[in-house]
């Protein structure tokens, strides 16, 4: 099972799940190969949602695993900060440009 997401500067995000593209709308609407959805919307989409969160789970375990092993908590979350604060500072740009125009 593959899941690859990607993330744009506008924080609209997306990934695939399978051969699905899924495009996030909001906390529990979603897009999946191009229909709409919501997170109780059918069994599969359920089943779907359920096997991405235990993805999700998976992933999170291990980045926690790596950082006690590489004794790097501390740094990984400044690392966050940054990218966070970077990223909000790009989107504050991109508001600031369009209000110009």
């Amino acid at each position: 099972m593959v899941l690859v997401v990607s993330s744009s500067p506008y924080l609209d995000w997306g990934w695939t799940y399978g051969n699905s593209y899924c495009n996030h709308r909001d906390r529990n609407n979603f897009e999946v190969g191009g229909k709409d959805i919501d997170a109780g919307a059918d069994e599969k989409t359920a089943e779907t949602r359920e096997a991405v969160i235990d993805e999700i789970a998976d992933v999170q375990i291990m980045l926690s695993q790596l950082e006690i092993i590489f004794n790097c908590v501390a740094e990984v979350e400044d690392r966050i900060d940054f990218k966070i604060n970077r990223q909000m500072g790009r989107i504050k740009e991109r508001e600031a440009k369009r209000d110009v125009c």
